[in-house]
């Protein structure tokens, strides 16, 4: 059906109207809330510019200027990940360098105040009393020795008899030999075990009491008997001056100076042990204490270094007959001192 010319103009004209209106509607709206523009920092921004800036500005433009102010803050910081790889591991290192200073430089401090440290602990060994109350303190614990002493040589004679039948029976097979082994050796370390703890008993039966001459006599006596079970067991293995009793393929010298080497190497540790409790008991810091530490494990590393440069040719010796006397059984004599050695040293360097 076809529509009039004339009704056809007025839609096109009632049209135009309104989008005329519209138009006219958005652009009254627009003049009328204007997009707000994006404040500024004045140039040259001073504490003045600043406050006149925000007294005129609304919340959300404060927090939006803020916002790229901190933007622009975070955009010129460099991110860890952008920094060189060379430059963190060098910092790593002078960090390292200095921790490593620090803690030499606070250890020689320490050593050098150990004197100090020493007579304060004697002082306070020696109070009440003085050197009387430290004079009773090592004949009591000369009379715990002798009382121990006494007790292992009665025990040693009751069961001497005993002891030499079964040293002297015959093979009788391979696990009967093990067992025999055992109980031979754990009869040496038992007898030392009497002794220890007849020894105990005197201390507690007549100690009246002081807390660091408990600490130092305890201290000594268990680093009496550690030293002794070490130097019963190392006696028992390698037997210095019976080499028909010695269960290791050792001559006469180098059998005694591993003894003597072990042995010495134990006491020196119960008494770095017991020296470190009497200054700290004594009131003395962690830092003498880690120097006294230090002092007994210098001492002890020496001990070992001397034993193994002593017995470097002997045990070279039974390592080239174990291995044939071929060029790898060679090569691990000549160089199990200077691997010994190297193995020591990083133990106490760690």
């Amino acid at each position: 059906m076809a529509f009039p010319a004339s009704l056809v103009r007025q839609l096109r004209a009632l049209a135009a109207a309104c989008l005329a209106i519209v138009a006219l509607q958005a652009g009254v709206v627009m003049a009328a809330d204007p997009a707000p523009a994006a404040a500024k920092l004045p140039e040259p921004l001073t504490p003045e510019t600043a406050r006149e800036l925000v007294s005129r500005l609304s919340d959300e433009e404060v927090r939006k200027l803020l916002l790229q102010q901190l933007d622009r803050a975070a955009a010129k910081q460099p991110s860890k990940a952008e920094e060189p790889a060379e430059s963190g591991m060098v910092q790593r290192m002078a960090r390292g360098a200095g921790n490593a200073r620090d803690g030499l430089a606070a250890m020689v401090a320490a050593v050098l105040a150990l004197p100090g440290a020493t007579r304060t602990t004697i002082d306070k060994l020696g109070d009440p009393g003085g050197g009387a109350a430290i004079g009773l303190l090592f004949v009591l614990f000369g009379a715990m020795l002798a009382g121990g002493a006494v007790a292992e040589a009665l025990v040693r004679r009751a069961s001497k008899r005993w002891r030499e039948n079964f040293r002297g029976r015959s093979s009788r097979g391979l696990l009967s030999d093990a067992v025999g082994f055992l109980l031979l050796l754990a009869l040496d370390v038992a007898y030392v075990l009497v002794f220890g703890m007849v020894a105990l008993a005197l201390f507690f039966a007549f100690w009246q009491g002081h807390e660091t001459r408990r600490i130092v006599a305890l201290g000594l006596l268990g680093t009496v008997v550690v030293a002794r079970v070490v130097a019963a067991i190392a006696g028992f293995l390698l037997a210095p001056g019976r080499p028909q009793a010695r269960y290791l393929p050792l001559a006469d010298a180098p059998a005694a100076t591993i003894v003597r080497a072990v042995t010495a190497i134990a006491a020196l540790w119960g008494a770095s042990v017991t020296a470190r409790n009497a200054y700290v008991a004594a009131g003395g810091d962690y830092a003498v204490a880690e120097a006294v530490t230090l002092v007994f494990g210098l001492a002890i590393l020496g001990v070992a270094l001397l034993a193994i440069w002593r017995v470097r040719r002997p045990i070279g010796d039974l390592v080239r007959r174990a291995g044939g006397g071929g060029p790898i059984a060679g090569w691990a004599a000549d160089l199990w001192p200077i691997a010994a050695i190297a193995y020591l040293l990083s133990v106490v360097a760690g």
